[in-house]
């Protein structure tokens, strides 16, 4: 049984975090606990939260909390979109490296898979590809591990991701803060 457990910690580990912050924001006013953290500090939590939620896709619900929760704290949507936006960005960015080194292991019918994937990729224009970042990273709930780990596979430069990826985290935090206001604002 233990076995077992230890197989799930990371998952188990994961699912306690998001059930303690959804318990905390349940009984917490969100105004409460930015001014426990304080403004500035509340961006670095922010920060923090968004590198590493940004790095698993176990982790991104707890990012999300955190974005909604300083949102309608009363920390700056823009302020708190630069700040998250780069963040997320950076632990994207990491799945692009890890996908760069893991190509290189691939062999067999997945090396041919992905081969064949990258050939189509890179018939596709440049534009269009950077067009689908940006749609998938901006308004996507959906982690960007998968993408970058496609990029990366696909041999398309981490040069042509950097503005698109920048981009549509930077409107993903954006939107979901506003999002969050609003629909306050409507209840």
């Amino acid at each position: 049984m233990l076995r077992h457990l230890k197989n799930y910690k990371g998952f188990l580990l994961t699912g306690l975090v998001v059930v303690i912050l959804f318990t905390v924001l349940y009984f917490v006013d969100p105004m409460e606990i930015v001014n426990a953290v304080g403004v500035r500090n509340s961006y670095l939590v922010l920060f923090l939260l968004a590198l590493i939620g940004g790095t698993s896709s176990l982790t991104s619900s707890s990012y999300y909390i955190a974005i909604v929760s300083f949102a309608l704290g009363g920390l700056n949507p823009f302020g708190m979109a630069l700040v998250a936006g780069v963040a997320l960005f950076l632990g994207d960015s990491l799945f692009y490296i890890f996908g760069s080194w893991g190509r290189h292991k691939l062999s067999g019918s997945v090396l041919r898979k992905v081969n064949h994937f990258s050939e189509w990729l890179n018939k596709k224009p440049k534009w269009l590809i950077q067009l689908v970042i940006y749609v998938y990273t901006g308004f996507s709930p959906f982690p960007g591990d998968l993408l970058m780990l496609s990029l990366a596979f696909s041999n398309i430069p981490f040069r042509r991701y950097i503005v698109p990826g920048l981009l549509g985290n930077v409107t993903l935090v954006l939107l979901l803060a506003h999002l969050a206001l609003f629909g306050i604002s409507v209840v």
